[in-house]
């Protein structure tokens, strides 16, 4: 199935890019270029990868195809950038260049006086992303060395994302899935623009990866790294901590254990949804406008293209799939840039639900953390209108190819699966409206 998939993956992909081709300006002719060249490569790598003897299945494999091919593709990216805008942002000039400004002015003040300042005027949620720029620059004022620095951020995140999938698939399929999201076109242009979101995603995939470190070896340790890992989510985006903690403490109770250890990590989850209720109040109040619809309505009146009703459907859809990606530069080149990644995302979306199906199905238990914390954030976008936003769904995608690639692990390498014949044909049916469905969200663009 994996095979198929990333043959599916190319024809689509293939199709599409071919078609919006000749609606091309040629002003972004070169950036339409380097996107169909992303899904050459991409699907090129994961098919060598897939095809290798089980000894090239190793954590320095990882490593070296992750650096190369990150260091190159983020490299194309901030030359693009240089061409067409003379900056290293890549069409983010909004919030990187703010990041960038700040985090200049507070690398020319004492450490503490920096925070000071910024916290005059700013949220505690950026203040991470500040911190980590600002201290670079420190040492060189460049966005070259942070595109680097991020670049082994990402290299770290898929390492944890690896570390995560050996508990529950096999050395070929947990070496994929993790390089799949380490290689996706959206991850690299986060590595390439300079904002908060590589490193917020390396949080919330590190805290996993030391919750299971701690089901398996029962160290106490990994549950001290994991509280400081979620602590660091305060300076990132403070609501992950709460999905982090309602993750881990629905699953322990939907496993109905009992015990000690099992008892330690409830309280722990307790005390540290105690600790943190007042950012979660601010949160609340801010995201949700305090439980008020019509305020939240009224605060995202920007996002409601056509009906409301149409409005919340394009955003079930986009977490049911999506988000949808943009294919032509010329609806808006910063979304064209994550076009190539989201199409195999979309795609794998199909096995992430019907992974989900087979793990309640067969009580699959070490998986409900994932799983919970996916439905946690995925229905909180939802709410507020901001399932669209490809920023806000970053921090789950890691789980949903960990869930999908579970999936197809069982139904290649095992009789997990009973009925593969009714799955072929599903996946090829939803693989087929997928494709309507990118086409004409791309159509009502008007770019013919």
């Amino acid at each position: 199935m994996l095979t198929r998939v990333n043959k599916i993956y190319l024809i689509i992909a293939s199709v599409l890019y071919l078609y919006f081709l000749f609606f091309t300006s040629s002003n972004y002719f070169p950036i339409y270029l380097l996107h169909i060249f992303s899904v050459i490569l991409y699907f090129c790598v994961l098919m060598y990868s897939s095809k290798k003897a089980l000894n090239y299945y190793s954590k320095w494999s990882l490593i070296f195809i992750l650096f190369i091919f990150s260091f190159f593709l983020v490299g194309l990216y901030n030359f693009i950038s240089y061409v067409y805008n003379n900056n290293f942002f890549v069409f983010s000039e909004v919030d990187a260049l703010t990041y960038h400004n700040e985090s200049l002015y507070m690398a020319s003040q004492p450490f503490l006086e920096g925070i000071k300042y910024y916290m005059s005027f700013k949220r505690i949620d950026d203040l991470g992303a500040i911190l980590i720029h600002s201290s670079l620059y420190r040492l060189i004022e460049s966005n070259l060395l942070l595109n680097f620095f991020y670049i082994l951020i990402g290299i770290i995140t898929v390492l944890g994302i690896y570390r995560i999938c050996t508990h529950f698939l096999s050395k070929k399929y947990a070496f994929v899935g993790s390089l799949s999201y380490g290689l996706a076109s959206y991850v690299l242009w986060f590595h390439a623009s300079g904002l908060k979101e590589s490193f917020m995603v390396m949080l919330v995939v590190l805290f996993f990866d030391r919750y299971y470190l701690y089901l398996k070896k029962r160290n106490i340790t990994h549950l001290i790294y994991a509280s400081l890992f979620l602590i660091a989510l305060l300076f990132f985006r403070p609501p992950l901590i709460f999905f982090c903690i309602g993750a881990v403490a629905l699953s322990i109770s939907l496993q109905r254990k009992k015990g000690f250890k099992e008892a330690l990590v409830i309280i722990l989850v307790f005390v540290s949804f105690v600790a943190f209720y007042p950012v979660f109040k601010a949160s609340y109040d801010r995201f949700l406008m305090g439980g008020d619809l019509s305020r939240v309505l009224t605060a995202r009146e920007s996002m409601i293209v056509g009906s409301l009703e149409f409005t919340y459907g394009t955003n079930i859809l986009a977490q049911l799939i999506g988000p949808l990606p943009t294919i032509s530069p010329d609806i808006k080149v910063q979304l064209s840039f994550y076009s190539a990644g989201l199409i195999f995302k979309a795609l794998l979306s199909i096995f992430f639900w019907f992974g989900v199906y087979y793990v309640f199905k067969y009580k699959v238990k070490l998986l409900y953390p994932l799983i919970m914390f996916s439905f946690f954030e995925m229905v909180s976008l939802i709410l507020i209108l901001e399932g669209l936003e490809l920023r806000k769904s970053l921090p789950h995608f890691p789980f949903i190819y960990i869930i999908a690639f579970w999936f197809l692990d069982k139904y290649d390498l095992s009789n997990y699966f009973k009925n593969k014949k009714k799955i072929k044909f599903v996946f090829n049916l939803s693989a087929l409206v997928i494709f309507i469905i990118i086409l004409l969200w791309n159509l009502r663009y008007n770019v013919i």
